[in-house]
């Protein structure tokens, strides 16, 4: 997979998952409140109801990102269940189509009514008609709502009872079973019940031993996949040292089935950076600054904000205003910043434009078009795969995993040059997050 490729793939999960902030305009307020007030009009049955809840979630998105601001993710999870408890009004749960139970039963969670939610799966799982694959499909997503992030309760138990349904469903259907168990990998690391998440990351690992061996990899990376993005919301949440302790607690034998251990070992490198000295830039090119040995490193004495980006990286265009406010809010108070990007390689991505052409594009969007007030750091391509493998090799596939694996990502520097802090992403709250370390490492003394 090529760095651009990869790193867009981050971007494009972390955006999914970046609905934030508390401020809505008086237009699209009164607008979401129209389209809650209409459903129980026009709802002609519960999928009707979901696609106009979808709808909307489009719309709020796509108003945000015209309007280069954040979506207030809680405003819309209320509307989305206003609208569902309208909706649910005009149906049944005894009285419905079979086919419409697992609709009815998604409506029932996004108004948080569990129960009724539970009955509809419930009367589901009875129907004559439902396949095999069917159920697996309802308790799945059963699951899913049971372990949501913010529930009104923890309804954890009741997910592991679909669990036990699912695996009692066809017991040799192991990706199934597998995949139902991530999300309880998740939700335990989330809520720092790291034994939990154990003991499912265990029972992926022995599921996964009947299959063959290259479905028994790719399936375990999945799993890697949901501890390395928890790894990541934790880093931005809680810092770095319990984004290592997640990664660190991964189950051994899952590391040894999926071959993943250099993988892990790269993941674990990004947070080690946290108590370091900060990194050192190779600088090919510098924009908006003469071209100085200075910048290889931030200079200390001062706050440094190490911002690592991408002109082609979406969640980064949302994360820019956020960085140059408070930029220009302390740059007077001893803070500097630097934006770091890198130039593609076309022996990871053959699409790479040439180097010169690439230069007047990140020159054009950054400085012209963003007008990014302070340094923009232009390193060379990452190396490509190397021949052989030697230490050196390692070193230089952990960087660049470290520093452009994925966009954006700030380091927040100390006035003594180490890494005090890592952002990863375009989460909600992030500004807010950098702005408060900033003031916090400002009050330490040089």
């Amino acid at each position: 997979m090529s760095k651009k490729i990869e790193a867009s793939f981050m971007c494009l999960v972390l955006t999914h998952m970046c609905f934030a902030s508390t401020r809505r305009n008086s237009r699209q307020t009164v607008a979401d409140f129209a389209v809650a007030g209409s459903v129980a009009q026009t709802v002609t049955s519960p999928e009707s109801c979901l696609s106009k809840m979808d709808q909307l979630s489009e719309r709020v998105d796509r108003d945000a990102r015209e309007s280069n601001r954040e979506v207030d993710f809680k405003g819309l999870q209320r509307q989305r269940a206003e609208i569902a408890n309208k909706c649910v009004a005009a149906f049944s749960v005894n009285a419905v189509a079979a086919e419409h139970l697992s609709a009815l039963a998604k409506l029932y969670f996004e108004a948080e009514r569990q129960a009724e939610a539970n009955k509809a799966i419930s009367r589901y799982l009875k129907s004559p008609g439902a396949t095999k694959a069917d159920k697996v499909e309802i308790l799945r997503m059963a699951i899913d709502y049971s372990l949501s992030p913010a529930p009104a309760a923890d309804t954890s138990a009741l997910a592991e009872k679909y669990l036990a349904q699912l695996d009692q469903l066809n017991p040799f259907a192991i990706h199934d079973r597998m995949s139902a168990r991530l999300p309880f990998v998740g939700h335990y690391l989330s809520n720092r019940d790291d034994a939990k998440a154990l003991q499912y990351e265990t029972e992926i690992a022995n599921l996964s031993k009947a299959l063959p061996a290259d479905a028994q990899k790719v399936a375990l990376e999945e799993a890697i996949r949901t501890i390395d993005f928890q790894a990541l919301f934790a880093c931005n949440e809680l810092g770095a040292a319990r984004a290592r302790a997640i990664v660190e607690q991964t189950s051994p034998e899952l590391i040894r089935l999926a071959h993943a251990e250099e993988w892990v070992g790269m993941i674990l490198s990004r947070y080690r950076m946290e108590g370091q000295e900060a990194p050192q830039l190779f600088p090919r090119n510098v924009l908006n600054a003469p071209y100085s040995e200075g910048l290889s490193k931030p200079q200390k004495g001062q706050v440094t904000v190490m911002l690592f980006a991408a002109y082609w990286c979406g969640p980064c265009h949302a994360i820019y205003p956020q960085v140059v406010d408070i930029y220009r809010r302390f740059q007077d108070n001893g803070v500097g910043a630097l934006l770091v990007t890198q130039l593609s390689n076309p022996a990871n991505d053959p699409k790479a434009p040439n180097p010169e052409k690439e230069l007047a594009t990140i020159q054009k969007f950054y400085v012209d078009e963003v007008k990014m007030p302070f340094p923009i750091v232009i390193e060379g391509p990452g190396d490509g795969k190397s021949s052989s493998y030697t230490n050196i090799d390692q070193q230089k596939k952990n960087r660049q995993w470290r520093l452009f694996g994925f966009y954006p990502m700030m380091l927040i520097i100390d006035k003594k040059g180490r890494t005090r802090a890592i952002l990863i992403g375009a989460l909600p709250g992030q500004g807010e997050r950098l702005r408060s370390k900033i003031e916090e490492l400002l009050r330490e003394p040089a």
